[in-house]
């Protein structure tokens, strides 16, 4: 039935700006083994890399309750008495009931596609943020319903689903609410998470069950074996059109409708330990993170077997707390972590091996998956095993600057022997070397870089330029050119197929097919020696 709901805006002015808080330089970085935990207790010694944000570096609380990534890549953090927080990669600005909000505990926060943010309080009710001004809608006005929500969906339409805490479902079609009782015919049900399932059908999960949207009504759906399914904190949907259900009493449990049947299994993460989960969400690959209340965060991948499908993350490993209350994934794959009383964590990543004896100064990876490394003495071969030397046309090492691989999967190199004689390019077709004729009058003494462009034509840089190698002829590009030096320390290709050129002095040059464009320190870079260019995929370099 559609209910009342009272909106009371407040908007964001230079009287209630918030305060932008630059995070301070790294201060806590710690590492430990991350930790593969199989039937029979195996470790592995990988390491994991963390950083932990406090109220020292600028958050408003360190008790994080949900978090939530929005489309420009920020992510949005709800805590426990301290409202909410936005990080944007370099600092924190913080919004309270100082700036609008309608309390300052948040239990859940989504977007939706306007590009607003739904914020759901304990005790407030629910609330919008549009960028500019907080808008407060407190549902049921009168009647007491609905001032804690725990959790926002929106489904393919753009229609939000908000779980309230005892009075069930209310949706919002972007002008009305309409409550729906899910599995209690009073309306009374706890609602502890929703999803949206790869066939666009809505779950809830309550504290009386699972239950599915039909398209009128919620119906409660009781798996085969008659499991109650009334601890289910959290929800996830596999790419496979399966549920993944994370238990509060231990564990998580894979859901799948089978010819209208539901059937389930059911997945000891720790052997011997219950595990108390909460958040989950999918990571790469088919992973799930699964933050738990008693075992820190776990990486739990369903596609293998053995001691690699479980791994953890705990105090053990960096953690401040092994209590994680959510999980949300960074725009590259890395993951944060809020934990209660301990702050933020963001975990990007872990060192698997250290190899040493080799010194690389270049790498180059080949259509099979093979690293091909410049080093200081000459080339190596890295299969996934182990390196392999492979010793120049000549026999002598020398410093292999630069490895690309060209269109036929062979890897060419710019060096610098001891040997002068053979200075310049090289390329190895897998079995012997190959020196590339060059006059002694056009030799580079140093090639630091190479590359293969989209049409496959060699482009070097070096003590004398760029050079471009295509179909049988070369052409040179220098100061004479427009080029900002004559040094070159790196080569890219962009999008449109123009050359971008690092010079050791004299900024960065453009070279496309009519003309050369160079930007130095006057024009904005912070430096005129450019080590690296890079082609981010998305029209910026």
């Amino acid at each position: 039935m559609p209910v009342a709901a009272v909106g009371r805006v407040t908007r964001i002015d230079a009287a209630n700006a918030p305060e932008v808080l630059p995070v301070p330089p790294e201060r806590t970085v710690t590492a430990g083994p991350f930790i593969p935990v199989g039937n029979d207790g195996a470790v592995a010694g990988a390491i994991a890399h963390t950083r932990t944000f406090t109220t020292d570096d600028g958050l408003p609380m360190d008790d994080i309750m949900c978090a939530y990534r929005t489309p420009d890549g920020a992510l949005w953090f709800g805590t426990n008495g301290g409202g909410i927080t936005r990080y944007d990669g370099h600092s924190f600005t913080n919004y309270s009931m100082a700036h609008g909000l309608p309390d300052n505990t948040i239990l859940s926060l989504r977007g939706d596609r306007q590009g607003n943010l739904w914020i759901g309080t304990s005790t407030g009710g629910l609330c919008r943020f549009d960028g500019h001004r907080f808008t407060t809608f407190t549902i049921g006005e009168g009647t007491g319903l609905a001032k804690g929500i725990n959790c926002i969906q929106e489904d393919q339409q753009g229609v939000l689903w908000f779980g309230s805490r005892g009075h069930g479902v209310f949706r919002y079609d972007g002008k009305d609410f309409t409550i729906m009782p899910v599995i209690d015919p009073e309306g009374r049900d706890l609602l502890l998470d929703m999803v949206l399932a790869n066939d666009g059908s809505l779950w809830a999960s309550t504290d009386h069950g699972l239950a599915r949207y039909d398209g009128r009504m919620f119906r409660h759906v009781i798996p085969m074996n008659g499991d109650s399914l009334d601890d289910v904190i959290s929800m996830v949907a596999d790419a496979d059109g399966s549920l993944w259900l994370g238990r509060e009493n231990g564990g998580i449990t894979r859901c799948a409708i089978d010819h209208g049947r539901m059937m389930t299994t059911d997945i000891q993460l720790l052997p011997g330990e219950p595990v108390r989960v909460g958040q989950m969400i999918n990571g790469r690959g088919g992973t799930l993170w699964i933050g738990t209340t008693t075992h820190g965060a776990l990486l739990f991948n369903p596609r293998e077997q053995g001691p690699s499908r479980v791994r953890r993350l705990s105090t053990a490993q960096g953690l401040p707390s092994d209590e994680v209350l959510c999980v949300v994934m960074g725009r590259h794959g890395d993951v944060w972590l809020g934990s209660r009383g301990a702050g933020l964590t963001h975990y990007h990543g872990e060192a698997l091996s250290t190899f040493r004896g080799i010194r690389p100064i270049s790498m180059a990876e080949d259509p099979q998956g093979i690293l091909w490394l410049g080093t200081t003495g000459g080339l190596a071969r890295f299969d996934g095993q182990g390196f392999s030397e492979q010793r120049t046309g000549s026999g002598t090492p020398g410093w292999v600057y630069s490895v690309s691989i060209d269109p036929l999967g062979r890897a060419g190199f710019g060096r610098n022997m001891i040997d002068p004689r053979v200075n310049g390019i090289s390329w190895f077709d897998g079995a012997r070397y190959h020196v590339t004729s060059v006059p002694d009058d056009r030799k580079f003494p140093d090639i630091f870089w190479t590359l293969h462009d989209h049409h496959g034509h060699l482009w070097v840089g070096g003590r004398r330029g760029v050079e471009r190698y295509a179909d049988g002829q070369r052409t040179s590009y220098t100061t004479g050119q427009g080029l900002g030096s004559d040094l070159i320390l790196s080569l890219a290709e962009d999008g449109h197929g123009s050359i971008w050129a690092g010079t050791d002095g004299g900024g960065v040059s453009r070279i496309d097919s009519t003309r050369v464009t160079t930007w130095t320190t006057e024009q904005g870079l912070p430096n005129n020696v450019v080590w690296t260019v890079l082609d981010e995929g998305r029209g910026t370099m």
